[in-house]
C-alpha cells in the first residue's frame, strides 16, 4: 500500500475558460492522478480549521504518478492563495485565461443554470449587475463580473508564490492548437510531453445552455440535486436516489429530446453597447495584466 501525499499541482482556473478540458487531458496522462470533479478544500466553508488530512484522503496515486486537484474558483477567491501557500508552498499552479467579456457571457448562463442568478435576458442582466441591484437577492451575482478581473487575482498569487510556480495559458491558444497547449502543461509538470491524450482531446465538456426556456426547465431539478447553504452562496450535490433520481433523469431527458428541438441553443451575441459597457469594466485590469505578465493583450481591447 502506498503512503498518501498532498497535491503537487492545482488547476486554479479561470472559470468557464477550459479548465475542465485541461483537467481531463492531464488526468488522462499515465503519470498523473487527479480525483474526479473539483476539490473545494481551500474555500470557505470547506476550509474549516484547515484539516489537511481531507486532501490526503483524496490521494489514490501510484508511486510513479503526480497528484493534482482542480478548482477554477481558486483563482478568484482572495482567501485561497494564502491558504494554498500555507499547506502546499511548492505546488505548481495552472491557470488559463479567456477574454473577460467572453468569459462573462458563459459564466452568466452558468450562474442561471445553478440558480445563482434569475433567468433574465443578457441585456437586462447586465443592467442589474452593473447597478448592483442583484447582489442582495443573489449574493453570488457580483462574481460573474469580478472573476474576470485577472490581474487583481494573479497579483495575490504572485505575492505568495514564485513566478515559475505559475503556468499561465490562454484560451485562444487552446482553441487554436489544443495539443500544443497540453504538451506545454505536461512539460510544466515534468511528465512525458510526447503523450497524446485519448478521446478527451476532442471532447467538449460542460457545454453551456444558452436558451432561457430550457434553463427555466432544467432549474426545476436544482432543489432535488443541490443543497444550498444558508446565504445561497454555495451548493453541494446531494445523494439522489429512487423517485427523485428518476425525476432528474426525466427532466434531463425532456430537455434533450424535446426542448432542445424547439429552442435553439445559439450563443447570444452582445450588442455593441453592451460589449463596450463590459469592456470598460475590464479595461484597466487588462492593461494591468499586460504589465504583470509582460503579454501583449491589445487584441482584447482594440478593434
Amino acid at each position: 500500500m502506498t503512503s498518501t501525499m498532498l497535491p503537487e499541482f492545482i488547476i486554479i482556473g479561470a472559470q468557464k475558460s477550459g479548465s475542465t478540458f485541461i483537467q481531463d487531458c492531464v488526468s488522462d496522462h499515465p503519470q498523473v492522478y487527479m480525483p474526479e470533479g473539483e476539490t473545494p478544500f481551500f474555500e470557505d466553508p470547506d476550509y474549516g480549521e484547515g484539516d489537511i488530512g481531507i486532501l490526503e484522503q483524496l490521494d489514490r496515486s501510484k508511486p510513479t504518478q503526480k497528484f493534482g486537484i482542480k478548482r477554477p474558483s481558486y483563482l478568484s477567491r482572495p482567501e485561497c492563495p494564502g491558504r494554498i501557500k500555507k499547506h502546499l508552498p511548492n505546488a505548481k499552479l495552472i491557470m488559463i485565461l479567456r477574454h473577460p467579456v467572453e468569459r462573462f457571457l458563459s459564466a452568466y448562463f452558468h450562474h442561471i443554470r445553478d440558480g445563482f442568478f434569475p433567468t433574465l435576458a443578457v441585456r437586462k442582466g447586465i443592467d442589474g449587475l452593473l447597478s448592483g441591484q442583484m447582489a442582495e437577492k443573489y449574493p453570488r451575482s457580483p462574481e460573474i463580473i469580478e472573476f474576470g478581473l485577472y490581474a487583481n487575482h494573479i497579483r495575490r498569487y504572485l505575492d505568495n508564490f514564485n513566478r515559475d510556480q505559475l503556468l499561465v495559458l490562454w484560451y485562444d491558444d487552446l482553441k487554436a492548437d489544443n495539443i500544443k497547449v497540453i504538451r506545454e502543461i505536461y512539460r510544466f509538470l515534468e511528465i512525458d510531453p510526447t503523450y497524446v491524450p485519448g478521446k478527451v482531446l476532442n471532447s467538449r465538456p460542460q457545454k453551456v445552455v444558452y436558451s432561457l426556456p430550457r434553463l427555466k426547465w432544467l432549474r426545476l431539478q436544482n432543489g432535488i440535486k443541490y443543497e444550498y447553504c444558508y446565504n445561497r452562496k454555495r451548493l453541494r450535490l446531494k445523494e439522489v436516489k429512487g423517485l427523485k433520481k428518476w425525476l432528474c433523469v426525466a427532466n434531463e431527458w425532456m430537455d434533450y429530446m424535446i426542448l432542445s428541438r424547439f429552442f435553439a441553443n445559439k450563443k447570444p451575441t452582445l450588442g455593441a453597447d453592451d460589449y463596450q459597457r463590459l469592456l470598460a469594466v475590464y479595461l484597466d485590469d487588462i492593461k494591468a495584466l499586460e504589465s504583470l505578465l509582460e503579454k501583449d493583450l491589445k487584441h482584447w481591447y482594440q478593434t
